[in-house]
């Protein structure tokens, strides 16, 4: 998906959307585990995982705050250019994980 976006091969509405999917799934994902508590015993999360939630967090973050249109964007917005430098930098600091 981030690779597909920063290659162009998708657009701003389809990266959007897929990212936005992957948290949903990641939340329910996260809400069954806890509403199961046996198998919340069970879980073991793999230690160098720690601090990657903050790389989905920033990703949808600036999804959150992109705005294309410049006459609506207020100071806090982010436009298309600069969500795209933020996608780069996050994926750069994901790369480091793998």
């Amino acid at each position: 998906m981030i690779t597909n976006f920063l290659d162009k091969k998708i657009d701003t509405d389809q990266y959007t959307s897929q990212l936005f999917k992957f948290e949903y799934e990641t939340k329910s994902l996260v809400a069954k585990l806890i509403s199961n508590f046996e198998k919340l015993k069970e879980f073991e999360p793999n230690s160098g995982s720690r601090g990657f939630s903050k790389f989905t967090f920033d990703l949808c973050s600036d999804c959150r705050s992109f705005e294309p249109d410049p006459d609506l964007r207020d100071d806090f917005e982010l436009p298309e250019k600069q969500l795209r430098n933020g996608v780069k930098k996050t994926f750069l600091q994901i790369q480091e994980y793998s």
